[in-house]
């Protein structure tokens, strides 16, 4: 896989500003063991697609992604995670399931 981005952390309120994000991809993304909150908190009523190649990610903090939209798609690939806990997934799947939203977890690893 080609090197694109060699992302290792995302600073908490980076997205805040961002109000017409429609798309965030990050390929590679290694932001450690445990997805912090805040860390995807997204404020943009046009959010589509959230696709992170995350290298490594074990767990998500039950705020580390914010801000969904009803027909979000958000891909978490290259996770390791084994265990949906119920206090992070359920805030974000009550939403998606008002659209045509959805979140894929694998730990595949797919060449770029």
């Amino acid at each position: 896989m080609a090197d694109l981005n060699n992302v290792s952390e995302i600073q908490l309120g980076f997205f805040e500003g961002l109000t017409a994000l429609e798309k965030f991809y990050c390929y590679p993304c290694y932001l450690g063991l445990t997805l912090r909150n805040g860390t995807l908190a997204f404020n943009s009523p046009y959010l589509r697609d959230v696709d992170v190649l995350a290298g490594g990610i074990l767990s998500l903090e039950s705020h580390a992604t914010t801000g969904l939209m009803p027909d979000t798609r958000i891909s978490l690939g290259g996770s390791l995670i084994s265990e949906l806990a119920e206090g992070t997934f359920r805030p974000m799947l009550e939403i998606l399931s008002q659209g045509e939203g959805s979140i894929s977890v694998s730990s595949e690893i797919f060449d770029c």
